[in-house]
């Protein structure tokens, strides 16, 4: 035997090429459905990735239709609010335009880690301290010490986090778990073609034994060949899509952080008319009008706050898209009164700029007057002026946003390249090897899957601006608590109780007498 081994080693393929032709060759699919090689493990992976897909499509419908019922509840609910416990059940069902997830109700729930999704939890319960209480005219007017001073905010404004622990609760509990599901699917997808992979390598090395002279022009070699071309093809076309992302990433950081300017300049705007407000009343504490120009600040004060809560009519949710329902739950927090509501009633197309038109009205009303300074007219006028301005660029933030041409264009690309690589990884590190199965082809593949598509979905969501619960978010209710407060101190600094006053008066002038 081994005589004729070497005789046949030494002579060639010329004397067994011709021999080798009538033997068998293996065939890729001996048997229908194939059972044999790494077929168990292509069925084991499509059913991982079907049920996986499957979850994740029946998570996503779900909340869907839960948000579709709740928000046909809360625009079938009509009823006008009568008490505050109405407003905070209003604004519950308006926040629920997104369900909180399971995570953040874990956490929300322990006392210790409450915090690091307090401003979540206010914008999905739809809780606004600014809401929640009655501005009473006796109460603003009374001396000081003896006035109420607003309530603390639901939540703070922004939430950061520096440690690994606070980043890691922030993963879990944002909307990235989404794409940790669709990159298990990525993944077990890629085994799935691993597992064809390996099997033709498998058939193509069963029939190299066979017949040493194998064409190259067979189907089992050109179809790694073909695979071996979309590995290099992958690897040429990743930087069209990388910089597609990084440049609109980029565009997307820059308009969340121009919401945050914005927000923070009507905040200023309102601050600078109250400034120029409590200076020019000054006889605050006069016998004769003094409580009458406490009543007109309490006026100004109820317009301002008006003012700034409106600014955000239709971006939070909370707040709503009603301008009647807006309307009502002002009135019951006091904030205007039932016969401006009616007045209202006529301008809800432009609600905000008619109550920023309320303010210089009223200022050339007390002008005639003789209440307020006519040297700071000019100066009122324009932080009137810049308050509307800023107002409205808040309004259209919404309609800045990147065209949507190059969107749908960076995410066809992108998409595009997750095909290449669905093919391309596998090929690329099955290339030594004819397992049915290797960890890291998957750990691969379920990385580049996060990489790419959660770059993709962290644009979205700051797409979405500041309001979106599931993103970077904040709350707007610090915003207004904190301005509310600041005219609360503002317009009442210069308030001193009046009977003091009144009696030092009279002593004086009965001293004189004497």
């Amino acid at each position: 035997y081994e005589a004729a081994c070497s005789w046949l080693k030494e002579t060639g393929s010329r004397k067994w090429g011709w021999w080798i032709r009538f033997s068998k060759q293996v065939r890729f699919i001996r048997e229908f459905p194939p059972t044999t090689g790494c077929f168990p493990v292509f069925y084991l992976f499509m059913l991982l990735t079907c049920v996986v897909a499957i979850m994740h499509y029946v998570t996503k419908s779900g909340c869907s239709a839960i948000k579709c019922c709740r928000w046909r509840k809360s625009s079938n609910d009509s009823m006008e609010p009568t008490d505050l416990s109405d407003i905070q059940r209003r604004m519950n069902d308006r926040a629920n335009y997104t369900t909180p997830d399971f995570t953040s109700k874990l956490v929300a729930a322990r006392s210790r880690s409450a915090s690091f999704v307090e401003v979540k939890m206010a914008l999905l319960n739809g809780s606004m301290s600014f809401m929640s209480f009655f501005r009473s005219e006796d109460d603003f007017c009374c001396d000081v010490g003896h006035a109420f001073l607003p309530p603390a905010a639901s939540s703070c404004f922004r939430q950061y986090f520096q440690t690994s622990l606070q980043v890691l609760l922030y993963i879990v509990t944002s909307s990235l778990g989404h794409i940790a599901a669709s990159a298990l699917t990525f993944a077990f997808a890629t085994g799935m073609v691993g597992a064809l992979l390996a099997e033709v390598r498998a058939t193509v090395q069963k029939n190299m034994q066979l017949d040493p002279s194998l064409q190259v022009e067979d189907w089992y070699t050109s179809w790694l060949s073909n695979m071996q071309t979309i590995t290099v093809l992958m690897d040429d076309f990743k930087f069209l899509p990388t910089f597609f992302i990084t440049y609109m990433i980029g565009q997307d950081v820059n308009r969340w952080l121009q919401w945050l300017q914005t927000m923070f300049r009507v905040q200023g705007r309102l601050h600078d008319v109250a400034l120029v407000l409590a200076s020019s009343y000054r006889k605050v504490n006069d016998q004769k009008i003094g409580q009458q120009q406490r009543e007109m600040l309490f006026k100004w004060y109820r317009y301002l706050n008006a003012i700034h809560y409106m600014g955000y009519f239709n971006l939070v949710p909370t707040i709503g898209t009603s301008a009647t329902d807006a309307l009502q739950d002002l009135r019951v927090v006091g904030l205007l009164t039932e016969q401006e509501c009616e007045q209202l009633q006529f301008s809800t197309a432009k609600l905000r700029d008619t109550l920023v038109s309320w303010l210089a009205q009223l200022w050339h009303e007390e002008l005639d007057r003789g209440w307020v300074q006519e040297l700071d007219s000019d100066v009122f006028m324009r932080k009137v002026c810049e308050l509307r301005g800023v107002l409205a660029q808040l309004s259209d933030m919404q309609d800045l946003r990147i065209s949507q041409m190059v969107r749908v264009m960076m995410v066809v690309v992108t998409n595009v390249l997750l095909g290449l690589a669905l093919i391309g990884y596998p090929t690329k590190m099955y290339e030594q090897t004819t397992e049915c199965f290797q960890f890291w082809p998957l750990v691969a593949s379920y990385l580049y899957f996060i990489c790419y598509r959660g770059m993709l979905h962290v644009m979205f969501i700051l797409d979405k601006g500041p309001f979106y619960a599931k993103g970077d978010c904040v709350n707007v209710d610090a915003l207004l608590i904190s301005t509310e407060r600041y005219l609360f101190l503002v317009f009442r600094s210069p308030f001193t109780q009046q009977k003091t006053i009144s009696l030092e008066l009279n002593q004086h002038i009965s001293a004189d007498d004497v």
